[in-house]
């Protein structure tokens, strides 16, 4: 049983291949046709299309991490998951792509040399898109922001029709990032030390109003230092106590608030750059040679499917029994005359009239 229904498969894909391949000769000049000249209308385009010139750099991580997560990392265990906080460059690829930083991107001026000329340009200008919206996409589009999943590099590229440009532009990126961590972005060290300098500065006033208080009350009693009066001596040592209360807190607090300084400076995430924004020298697209190519294979696959499909179409209401090899040396002759010709001609000594079809007989 598995023998037969083995010869039945054999049997099934041989007829297949013959008809497949029938079906190929038979429309190879159509096909032929359509692949040769789409590869030459996608030569032209592509040949066309200008070269653009892509500039990269590249970010250490940055932000706490634990011991475990440490060799996590080592052993690809953990796939190098770093410590998402507000503080980790975790965040800096959706802080890149946010419309903060874009517009402020958009927003700049760019001057550089290309081909010996000077060009002052803008973004809104390279793309000639007015909505934000449409140039916010249109520098996505030409930005590749990646990271190192082991790691935790950061890998940025930048791509348009200048090699100076697309440097410029990776460089206002950075610049743009550096700018945020250090006088936007926010970290609880940040937030400590905003609530003790107000503290300090209430402390600060009290301390001033305590003194203040002392010191009317001295000149109110000028022989206060030698007074036996109860009432003075309570008086005056309650004020005391309260500078003394006032002076100590406040004390404490400057101690704390110059803690939460250092702490803050410490605490912003650095942009460490790695790799500097690149000045490309060699075109990193359009790759015409492979894209070429590519559509020539598209273009045969898609026309010898066309084909195949009319060709079902044509004998869906046939009953075309086995293709023969016989009728394949018909379908060769009629594809290459001239192969077939030249067969004859070599023949021509054996026996008159023999064709590429007879080969097959």
């Amino acid at each position: 049983m598995d023998e037969t229904q083995n010869r039945t498969d054999q049997y099934d894909l041989r007829v297949g291949l013959l008809y497949i391949t029938r079906l190929l000769i038979r429309n190879i000049r159509w096909i032929a046709g359509i692949v040769f000249s789409v590869m030459v209308l996608t030569a032209v385009v592509i040949f066309l299309t200008p070269n653009k010139y892509t500039s990269r750099a590249s970010i250490l991580p940055t932000g706490n991490q634990d011991n475990l997560s440490a060799l996590k990392m080592l052993s690809g265990l953990g796939l190098g998951s770093l410590d998402i906080g507000e503080n980790s460059s975790a965040l800096f690829p959706d802080i890149l792509e946010s419309n903060r930083i874009q517009d402020a991107i958009l927003s700049g001026t760019y001057t550089f040399e290309h081909n010996g000329e000077k060009i002052a340009t803008t973004l809104k200008d390279y793309f000639d898109v007015g909505r934000p919206e449409r140039l916010r996409a249109a520098l996505g589009a030409i930005t590749r922001i990646e990271t190192d999943k082991k790691t935790g590099v950061i890998h940025l590229g930048v791509e348009t029709k200048y090699p100076e440009f697309s440097q410029k532009i990776l460089q206002q990126t950075l610049a743009e990032l550096e700018n945020y961590n250090l006088n936007v972005r926010s970290s609880q060290a940040k937030e400590s030390e905003r609530y003790l300098a107000r503290e300090m500065k209430l402390r600060a006033a009290e301390l001033e109003a305590s003194e203040e208080r002392l010191e009317e009350f001295q000149k109110a009693n000028q022989d206060w230092y030698v007074s036996t009066d109860p009432e003075i001596l309570i008086t005056l040592s309650r004020l005391k106590r309260d500078i003394e209360i006032n002076s100590t807190t406040y004390s404490l607090l400057r101690e704390q608030y110059e803690l939460a300084r250092l702490n803050a400076q410490k605490d912003v995430p650095i942009v460490q750059i790695l790799d500097t924004p690149s000045l490309p020298t060699l075109k990193s697209s359009p790759r015409r040679v492979i894209t070429i190519i590519l559509a020539g294979m598209v273009a045969f696959i898609l026309s010898f499917g066309f084909f195949i499909v009319v060709n079902a179409f044509k004998k869906s209401g046939e009953d075309t029994g086995v293709d023969s090899f016989n009728t394949l040396g018909d379908d060769l002759a009629r594809a290459f005359p001239v192969v077939n010709r030249l067969l004859i001609k070599k023949k021509g000594s054996v026996g008159s009239g023999s064709s590429l079809d007879q080969s097959f007989k």
